[in-house]
C-alpha cells in the first residue's frame, strides 16, 4: 500500500551502504587547484592548512561560504555580538601587563582625552563600533583576522586608517621578514595569470605587543595586525573555535539550498500513470473545435493537478508513450525530500551548532523561559551564558582593541595613550537587573518554558 515502508532489512542495508560510500564533498571543494600549490611552493608562501600534499588555502573560502549561508552559524556570530558588546562604543583603560586582565571604564577625564585624540587621528566612535563587529566576525568564521593600520600625514594633518582586509586573501610568506616578522601576502586573485600584471602586496605584520611598522619614504606607517583564535595545531594561523561543527554548518547550508531547489520545482506529482497513444491508424476524427477544446481541457487538467498555480493539485501526472512502445504501468514517484526528517535534522544541526558557539536560543527569543519552581531560570540561563561566552568575548576583543590603540600610541608618538581599550557594558546584565525585580515579586512554584 501507499504510504508504506516495505523496505526488508536486505534491502535497508544496501541503500545505507550506498549512501555512506559516497565521497565527501568537502574535501574536493577545498582542494587548492595544482597551479595554485605550484605557486605557493616557489614563493615559499604558507598555506592555512596543509596535510602531506593536500593543500587548502581555499578552506578560508569554506569558512566564508558557511558564515554567510549556515543561519545557525550567522545568528550565532551575531546574537553574541549583540549580547556582549550592544551597540555603543564605550572607552576603558586596561591593565594588562602581561599576565592577568583588569578593564575599568575609562572617567569622563580619560574619556575626553582619548577621543579628541582618536577624533584628530579621523576615528569615530561609528568607525570603531563597526570594525569590533567585523574584526568579531572575522574571528569567529575563520580564526583570523586582518587589520591594516596606516598612519599618513598630508599637510601637517595625520590621519589613522584601519582597513579590515578578507581573509581569504592573505597568507604568509616562509622567504621573506620585516622586523623579525614574516610578511604577508595580500592579493584579491590567486592564480599566476592575474598576478603577471597584479603582483600580491606585501604587508609587515604585527602579531604580538610589538608593533612591527613599516615605514616609506613619504613617512607613512603601515602594519598589518593579525589576530587569530589559535589552537595546538595552528602557528602561522588561527582556526575557528567551532571548527567541530563546521559538518554541521556544511549540512545546513545543503539543506536549505534542497528546500529552495524544491520550493522552485513547480512539479507536485506523486503518482505517475504511463499510457500508450492511440493506434494512429485508428484515429477518430475530430472538428476544430472539437480537437482545441479537448486541447484546453488537457491544459487545465495539467494546470490544477500537477502545478502550483493549480486550484486542485491532485498529485498526479500522465505521461504518453507512442503506441506500442511501452505497456500501461502506474509508477509511485518517492518524494523528493522527507519533511520530518529535514526538520529534525535541522533541529539537530542548530543545536550542535549553538552548542559549539556556547550560545542559548535564549538570546534571540527563541526560548522563553520566565520562572521554575520558585526559581529564575531565565536569570539562571543569562548569568551562565554571560560568564561563560560573553565576558570571554569581551576581554578578547579589549585584548585587541589595546594592541591597536597602542599601535596608534606608538605611530602619533602619544605614550600617554597606551593601555586604552575598549570598555563593553552586556546589555544581558543590564537585562538581568531589569528582570531580576519581576521574577522577585512572581508567584512561586511556577514553571514556564515556552
Amino acid at each position: 500500500m501507499f504510504g508504506q515502508d516495505n523496505r526488508t532489512a536486505a534491502q535497508f542495508s544496501q541503500q545505507f551502504q550506498l549512501a555512506t560510500t559516497q565521497p565527501n564533498p568537502v574535501p574536493g571543494m577545498v582542494r587548492d587547484t595544482k597551479e595554485l600549490q605550484t605557486l605557493f611552493d616557489y614563493l615559499g608562501i604558507v598555506p592555512p592548512w596543509m596535510d602531506g600534499d593536500f593543500y587548502a588555502f581555499n578552506m578560508m573560502r569554506y569558512f566564508q561560504r558557511l558564515g554567510e549561508n549556515s543561519e545557525s552559524h550567522s545568528s550565532a556570530i551575531n546574537g553574541i555580538a549583540k549580547a556582549a558588546f550592544g551597540d555603543r562604543v564605550l572607552l576603558g583603560v586596561s591593565n594588562y601587563a602581561g599576565f592577568g586582565d583588569e578593564v575599568r571604564e575609562a572617567t569622563p577625564q580619560e574619556t575626553l582625552s582619548t577621543g579628541l585624540w582618536l577624533n584628530e587621528l579621523g576615528l569615530s566612535a561609528t568607525n570603531i563600533s563597526d570594525m569590533n563587529g567585523m574584526i568579531w566576525r572575522a574571528l569567529k568564521e575563520s580564526g583570523n583576522a586582518y587589520l591594516r593600520m596606516r598612519i599618513s600625514e598630508v599637510a601637517g594633518v595625520r590621519r589613522a586608517h584601519l582597513t579590515l582586509l578578507p581573509y581569504t586573501n592573505c597568507a604568509y610568506s616562509r622567504d621573506l621578514f620585516h622586523g623579525g616578522e614574516p610578511m604577508l601576502y595580500y592579493s584579491d586573485i590567486w592564480s599566476i595569470a592575474y598576478w603577471v600584471y597584479n603582483p600580491p602586496k606585501l604587508y609587515a605584520v604585527t602579531r604580538g605587543d610589538r608593533v612591527n611598522f613599516q615605514e616609506y619614504a613619504d613617512g607613512t606607517l603601515e602594519t598589518v595586525f593579525h589576530f587569530t583564535e589559535k589552537t595546538p595545531k595552528t602557528d602561522w594561523y588561527g582556526a575557528p573555535d567551532t571548527l567541530g561543527a563546521t559538518a554541521w554548518m556544511f549540512y545546513e547550508t545543503q539543506q536549505s539550498d534542497a528546500l529552495v531547489r524544491q520550493a522552485a520545482n513547480r512539479w507536485l506529482g506523486t503518482m505517475l500513470f504511463v499510457t500508450q497513444a492511440p493506434d494512429p491508424m485508428s484515429v477518430a476524427e475530430l472538428s476544430d473545435d472539437e480537437m482545441i477544446e479537448s486541447v484546453r481541457r488537457i491544459q487545465n487538467n495539467i494546470t490544477n493537478a500537477l502545478t502550483m498555480q493549480g486550484q486542485n493539485r491532485a498529485g498526479i501526472g500522465v505521461v504518453q508513450y507512442p503506441h506500442g512502445s511501452a505497456a500501461p504501468q502506474a509508477i509511485r514517484l518517492e518524494p523528493m525530500l522527507d519533511h520530518a526528517y529535514i526538520k529534525e535534522t535541522g533541529l539537530m544541526a542548530r543545536e550542535k551548532i549553538y552548542g559549539a558557539h556556547g550560545y542559548t536560543p535564549v538570546l534571540n527569543g527563541e526560548i522563553q523561559a520566565r520562572t521554575v519552581l520558585g526559581g529564575n531560570l531565565l536569570i539562571d540561563q543569562l548569568r551562565v551564558t554571560d560568564v561563560l561566552t560573553l565576558k570571554p568575548a569581551q576581554e578578547k576583543m579589549q585584548r585587541i582593541w589595546q594592541d591597536i590603540f597602542d599601535g596608534l600610541a606608538v605611530a602619533t608618538q602619544r605614550p600617554d595613550m597606551s593601555n586604552k581599550t575598549l570598555y563593553f557594558r552586556s546589555p544581558v546584565q543590564t537585562l538581568i537587573e531589569q528582570i531580576l525585580p519581576q521574577q522577585n515579586n512572581a508567584p512561586a512554584n511556577v514553571a514556564i518554558i515556552e
